[in-house]
């Protein structure tokens, strides 16, 4: 298996790493990997409330020390909109977002040009990480499909 962060590991002192963040996962499949490879623990971030169900299920799966968070980080307490992926329409789950995909700028030859409507409007929960009362994190892996500077304010 192979991790979509393993290409930055040759850069990073395993030695250093106790604690991870891994914010958006997906599927929770990279935290797993990510634990394995640094020996530590993971704090895994989903809020896509489909995703989340996903990433328990690889979870239970795995031995490696790694806790699940089912909410959104970023700069804020709230509950707030949130556009998750519909798998019937689209199989890119980790496109998820705080944001509505437009495929409308997208050059002719792509596949996904003109699609539309492939996102589901639910709402989610959103915290700052600081005032959690966890751990400064040694290590952040983040793909938050565009809300990256909330989560780092947060």
């Amino acid at each position: 298996m192979d991790c979509n962060y393993s290409w930055s590991f040759p850069f990073i002192n395993r030695e250093n790493i106790h604690l991870i963040c891994e914010i958006g996962s997906r599927d929770g499949l990279d935290s797993i990997y990510l634990a394995d490879w640094f020996k530590a623990q993971v704090f895994c971030f989903e809020c896509d409330p489909i995703n989340v169900e996903v990433v328990r299920a690889n979870l239970a799966t795995s031995l490696s020390s790694i806790r699940l968070f089912p909410f959104a980080l970023g700069d804020e307490y709230k509950t707030t909109s949130f556009f998750s992926i519909d798998p019937l329409r689209y199989s890119n789950r980790g496109a998820s977002s705080f944001f509505k995909i437009d495929f409308s700028e997208r050059n002719e030859s792509d596949p996904d040009f003109g699609l539309v409507d492939v996102q589901n409007e639910c709402t989610v929960e959103m915290k700052r990480y600081d005032g959690l009362g966890l751990a400064i994190p040694d290590l952040i892996v983040m793909d938050a499909e565009g809300s990256e500077m909330m989560v780092l304010k947060g």
